[in-house]
């Protein structure tokens, strides 16, 4: 009885990699939903970097193209400190972030979506998201 209560615990404590990966992504969303609603209040103060990516991708071209704009945009928030970067992987099929993805319409991935005002599907000059942000 012991044995097989402390394996249920076990299941119970640990989580899966699936769901860790799912509760981040919720997180990161809702970090979105309110970073909008924080620059309504504070419009200056706040300047936001969502990062779209497709976790599983399995095109080496379209992961390069995924690694280049994680440098991209971390550099951008470490040089900025009132910017804020948020990675979203989109492959995730929730309601709430394809919905995002329909109102700003992204079509293709990786995106970037600068103060929901820009949306990049391709890689962009350093230059010209900052210039968004400052």
């Amino acid at each position: 009885m012991v044995a097989l209560s402390n394996k249920v615990m076990e299941e119970r404590i640990l989580p899966t990699k699936e769901n860790i990966l799912f509760n981040l992504i919720v997180h990161n969303i809702q970090v979105w939903i309110n970073s909008i609603k924080i620059k309504e209040i504070c419009p200056d103060k706040l300047h936001t970097l969502v990062y779209l990516y497709n976790h599983d991708e399995e095109d080496l071209t379209k992961r390069a193209e995924q690694n280049v704009w994680s440098k991209l945009l971390l550099e951008i928030k470490n040089e900025n400190p009132h910017a804020v970067l948020i990675s979203i992987a989109r492959d995730s099929n929730l309601v709430s972030l394809n919905s995002l993805i329909e109102q700003y319409n992204i079509t293709s991935f990786p995106a970037v979506v600068v103060d929901e005002k820009s949306v990049f599907e391709k890689i962009t000059p350093k230059e010209e998201i900052v210039n968004l942000i400052n």
